[in-house]
């Protein structure tokens, strides 16, 4: 099985034209054959001047007619796909790691504040304050641990993907 995409055609001959070998002797048979197939594949297709450019759609096996390198082979459009996406796992990683940093660096920030001679001069002072104090330190403790429990957890399930989309490569080369 094959896949494609549209690029904006509005009639079916154009599309089963790019995505199919349509020359030679009977082509204009072929090319009724090659859109009927398509058809069948793919119904989505019967409002085909509706559809946005970049809609997949099936190239089916049709009897006698070639697909186009315009159609790869779903085995290479699952190739590409996957590297596709282990490309941008480095990505990913970066931007998950300087937003895990900054919610780390928020709560020490905040725990030096709160733990600073003049909060815990007033705290001293007053009970009320005292109460908040240790609450705000408990909150902010509690935010730096899971920040660095959830950048562990996301390391982890990044490391996994990339193992999985190596496996994924393997079972499709």
């Amino acid at each position: 099985m094959r896949i494609a995409s549209t690029e904006g055609e509005r009639k079916l001959s154009d599309l089963a034209g790019r995505v199919f070998q349509l020359k030679g002797a009977r082509a204009a048979e072929r090319a009724k054959e090659a859109e009927a197939a398509l058809l069948e594949a793919n119904p989505h297709l019967r409002n085909l001047s509706k559809l946005p450019a970049g809609t997949l759609l099936i190239v089916p096996e049709v009897a006698g007619v070639k697909a186009s390198g315009e159609a790869p082979a779903v085995g290479q459009a699952a190739r590409d796909l996957t590297g596709a996406l282990m490309a941008s796992l480095d990505g990913v990683e970066a931007v998950l790691k300087k937003a895990a940093v900054r919610q780390t660096d928020s709560a020490a920030e905040q725990l030096k504040m709160l733990r600073s001679r003049e909060v815990k001069a007033l705290a001293k002072t007053d009970a009320d304050v005292r109460k908040r104090v240790e609450a705000a330190t408990r909150a902010a403790e509690e935010e730096r641990a899971g920040a660095k429990e959830l950048r562990k957890v996301q390391t982890d399930a990044l490391t996994q993907l990339r193992e999985d989309l190596e496996a994924f490569l393997e079972l499709h080369s």
